[in-house]
């Protein structure tokens, strides 16, 4: 029986994007003012002898809090996406939309595909990921509704998530991939390009059509996730529909 835990998405969602910096000046200036007082209680002197001192253990503890609240504030604020893994489907929630179940037992079309962030002008949530990480992304698309699911993996253990039908793309065919032009959009970022023509009716097209999709309806998993949700729906067959 498949496990039917729910796997929640996009757990940096804009929610918590905002709230994290709100957090963390938060935490400089209380712990800022905790050290203003305790220091001199603790070592003697004057509490501007240690100011310097109490900004550095400020910013630093507020970091620790910051990594410590993290997981937590993901946990019991989910951003309503979520999939769930059922025997012969998928279910996926959407937090505007009703539930969608995938039956995958029937014909469906799975897309799979990857390429490194590297090279390219990244925008919204992919200019916080690092350089050189690779976006390993699938679409499940039955009848007229379609779910694109992806994550970010580190190049060391990109190799352990792309296994099976990925196929990799190559950025530098819908960017603009010189130097001038990345200072220009990294400096005043527009929007995503649009796809040439001749990329959509090549026998690449569909991944590139998956891959525009993503960048208005990708929901992110975490790597483990994401192969856990690849790994279940590799057991059914995919066939074509139509």
């Amino acid at each position: 029986m498949a496990d039917t835990k729910s796997i929640p998405g996009n757990p940096d969602h804009p929610g918590i994007s905002a709230v994290i910096p709100l957090i963390l000046l938060g935490g400089i200036i209380l712990f800022f003012f905790i050290f203003y007082r305790l220091l001199p209680f603790l070592m003697g002197g004057e509490a501007r002898e240690y100011v310097i001192i109490n900004g550095l253990l400020a910013v630093f503890s507020s970091l620790l809090l910051i990594r410590a609240l993290d997981p937590v504030l993901k946990r019991v604020w989910p951003s309503g996406y979520a999939v769930r893994l059922e025997d012969g489907g998928l279910l996926y929630s959407h937090p505007e939309k009703v539930d969608h179940r995938f039956d995958l037992t029937r014909p469906f079309n799975l897309t799979c595909w990857y390429f490194k962030m590297a090279g390219y002008t990244r925008y919204g949530r992919e200019r916080q990921i690092k350089r050189g990480t690779y976006c390993v992304a699938c679409q499940v698309q039955q009848d007229e509704e379609r779910v694109v699911l992806y994550c970010f993996v580190p190049e060391a253990a990109a190799g352990e998530r792309i296994r099976g039908p990925f196929l990799e793309l190559d950025m530098g065919e819908i960017y603009d991939t010189g130097l001038a032009k990345r200072f220009q959009q990294w400096r005043m970022p527009g929007g995503r390009p649009e796809l040439p023509s001749g990329l959509i009716v090549s026998d690449r097209g569909r991944y590139w059509l998956a891959e525009r999709n993503r960048w208005s309806d990708g929901v992110e998993l975490q790597p483990n996730d994401f192969s856990a949700v690849v790994e279940h729906i590799l057991q059914f067959e995919p066939q074509p529909e139509g």
